[in-house]
């Protein structure tokens, strides 16, 4: 049987070890998406990133042994995030359109609550890791967290007699969300993006109720 200790029977040192070293990790990582965001990946150094977190570069070795390690510690846990908060508002929805929406837009709003990851995601005219071979093998990491959400996708619409198909209304609705990330990354007001939006939840509608061109 394991003898470690659980966090209620640690000292409050020992607590307070534990949140210290929390909050620098998650200094380190808040550093690096905002220098990953503004300068590119090639561009930010390991340098950069301890002086943006305003900790020692040894310090920053003690979590992270690289940048790539930092770079997608970031995209995972991000990435996985959002869709657990996604999978929580619309797992229990049985009308296509109603996920739809759901989903689009609280995309929307994470997207203004977190436009340096949107960045991150979509690095206009910046360098990135995104597409490369480490690139396919953490989104491995990533469709795991997202399969119940497709699962539930394709059995609603089936349920639903849809005339679109699970893969279908996924591809379509990436490119809607790709459209509005950009929209974000380039300055656009939420106002904007969110009138765009329904417009094209208006589309998807309009094929999910079968009445599309």
């Amino acid at each position: 049987m394991s003898r470690k200790k659980t966090k209620e029977s640690k000292s409050p040192q020992q607590r307070r070890r534990e949140e210290e070293r929390d909050l620098r990790r998650e200094a380190i990582l808040h550093a690096a998406l905002h220098l990953f965001a503004r300068q590119g990946y090639t561009e930010t150094t390991l340098t950069g990133i301890a002086n943006q977190a305003r900790l020692g570069k040894a310090t920053l070795y003690y979590y992270f042994p690289d940048k790539e390690t930092i770079f997608w510690t970031i995209y995972t846990e991000e990435t996985t995030a959002y869709y657990r908060r996604i999978a929580e508002q619309i797992l229990d929805i049985r009308d296509p359109v109603e996920i739809v929406r759901n989903y689009v837009l609280e995309y929307i709003e994470y997207g203004f609550r977190n436009p340096d990851f949107l960045r991150l995601i979509f690095p206009v005219g910046k360098s990135s890791l995104l597409g490369t071979e480490a690139h396919r093998q953490y989104q491995q990491q990533v469709d795991q967290v997202r399969q119940p959400l497709d699962i539930h996708l394709h059995e609603v619409l089936e349920q639903n007699r849809s005339p679109l198909t699970g893969d279908e209304l996924t591809s379509l609705l990436w490119t809607i969300m790709s459209g509005l990330s950009l929209k974000i990354v380039q300055g656009s007001s939420q106002e904007t993006v969110r009138n765009e939006a329904e417009r094209l939840l208006s589309l998807v509608t309009s094929q999910l109720e079968g009445d599309g061109a």
